[in-house]
C-alpha cells in the first residue's frame, strides 16, 4: 500500500478524492516484461456504452433500448520520448543497430496488442486504484511536434479488446481498488 503524502493533503481534502496523477505500464504481447510509458501529463479512463434503439414502424416512437456492448479506453498524454514509446505509437517494433535504436517504418497492417495497467496512488489515503486491460491496442493518430522551448507531448488511447478465452468472467480487464468492499 502506498503511504500518505502529507504535502498533497489537508484536512479539507476528502481522502477518497484524487489529485489526478497516474502511472501507465505496458507489456507487448509475448514480451518478457512491461515498460513504463514515462511522465503522464494528463489522462483518464473512459467507458462508452454501445446502445441500439428499437422504434415503432408505425409512429417512430421509442420501444426499447438495447445495450449491445461497452468500449473501455485509457486516454493519456505523455512527454517521455523513448524507442519503446515511439514503436508503440507507430505500431512497429524496434531494433538495436550500430549507434542506437531504430524503429523501421514498415506500414504494418497488423495491430500490436498490449497488456495495460493504469495505477493511481491516492495522496491522502493508503490505497491504490488499478485499471488493467488484459488485451488492448493503441488507437490514435499521433503527432510529435517539435516547437522551440515547448516540451513535446503526444496523446495515446488504449482500447480494451476482449480476452474471453483466458478470462471468461471479466473478458476486458478489471478495476481494482485496494480497500474492502462496502457491506451489502
Amino acid at each position: 500500500m502506498p503511504a500518505q503524502n502529507p504535502q498533497q493533503c489537508s484536512e479539507v481534502l476528502d481522502p477518497n478524492q484524487t489529485i489526478g496523477t497516474f502511472a501507465l505500464s505496458v507489456r507487448q504481447a509475448g514480451a518478457a516484461s512491461a515498460f513504463d510509458v514515462g511522465n503522464i501529463t494528463t489522462g483518464g479512463f473512459q467507458v462508452t456504452p454501445q446502445i441500439v434503439e428499437s422504434r415503432s414502424g408505425v409512429d417512430g416512437s421509442l420501444l426499447t433500448l438495447f445495450r449491445t456492448g461497452t468500449d473501455y479506453t485509457i486516454n493519456f498524454t505523455a512527454n517521455t520520448i523513448t524507442a519503446q514509446n515511439i514503436a508503440m505509437f507507430l505500431n512497429e517494433d524496434f531494433d538495436s543497430v550500430a549507434g542506437g535504436c531504430e524503429v523501421p517504418l514498415t506500414g504494418s497492417r497488423c495491430v500490436t496488442e498490449y497488456g495495460v495497467l493504469l495505477s493511481h496512488d491516492f495522496p491522502c489515503a493508503s490505497k491504490t486504484l488499478n485499471i488493467e486491460f488484459w488485451r488492448a491496442a493503441i488507437l490514435i493518430d499521433t503527432t510529435l511536434a517539435f516547437d522551440p522551448g515547448t516540451p513535446t507531448n503526444f496523446p495515446g488511447v488504449f482500447r480494451a479488446l476482449s480476452c474471453a478465452s483466458a478470462h471468461p468472467t471479466r473478458p476486458f480487464g478489471r478495476v481494482f481498488l485496494s480497500e474492502p468492499c462496502p457491506v451489502s
